[in-house]
């Protein structure tokens, strides 16, 4: 498995975690402070300077879902050889 694999792997199974909670405790009552970097900053290689605390699940959620989707994006990108063009096409269409 390589580094994009990786971290798809690792955000879709935090995402699963997200899900599974939500659905064993309703998400106002979940009072868990999520901690944020603005990675649109440009304070810092690493992300921004900027940072947001919200206990909200559902910002969570949404947050961990563009990253979700930034991860595959990363992913299909790093395909190389000779039929990059058609896995990069196969993986993102299994994806979807």
């Amino acid at each position: 498995m390589n580094g994009g694999e990786a971290g798809v792997s690792a955000v879709s199974a935090y995402l699963d975690q997200l899900l599974s909670l939500e659905q064993k405790v309703p998400g106002g009552d979940v009072q868990i402070p999520f901690k944020w970097k603005d990675a649109f900053d440009r304070g810092s290689i690493f992300g921004g300077r900027i940072s947001l605390t919200v206990p909200s699940l559902a910002y969570e959620k949404a947050a961990t879902m563009f990253n979700l989707a930034a991860s595959y994006s990363m992913y299909v990108e790093s395909i190389t050889g000779a039929n990059a063009a058609r896995c990069s096409i196969k993986v993102s269409s299994l994806s979807y």
